[in-house]
């Protein structure tokens, strides 16, 4: 699996749902998801610039073992868990974060 199309319906993805997923590279869009739970796109091939404008929680580890750089917005999220990825090079904090 190397591509996934999100339906408009999806407001959740679990924990570790896409962990391991070494060929998938493209994934989206996330316009309406709401909750990302801990390490569910890690160690896939995912790159580039990623975008959450409804998020309103997170765990930690999302996006360990990517390759992402940007992550241009987060919604609402109160807290952002530990653990980005080593290619991060810019992420945009929400106004409504009050924990890292």
């Amino acid at each position: 699996m190397t591509k996934i199309k999100f339906p408009p319906s999806l407001k959740i993805i679990g924990g570790k749902a896409f962990d391991g997923c070494t060929q998938l590279s493209e994934i989206g869009p996330f316009d309406n998801v709401e909750r990302l739970y801990a390490w569910c796109f890690q160690n896939t091939n995912l790159s580039g610039s990623v975008a959450f404008p409804k998020l309103k929680s997170m765990d930690y580890g999302e996006f360990t073992g990517t390759k992402i750089t940007d992550i241009t917005d987060l919604g609402e999220v109160t807290k952002i868990g530990g653990q980005m990825p080593k290619t991060l090079e810019t992420i945009k904090i929400p106004n409504t974060c009050v924990s890292i």
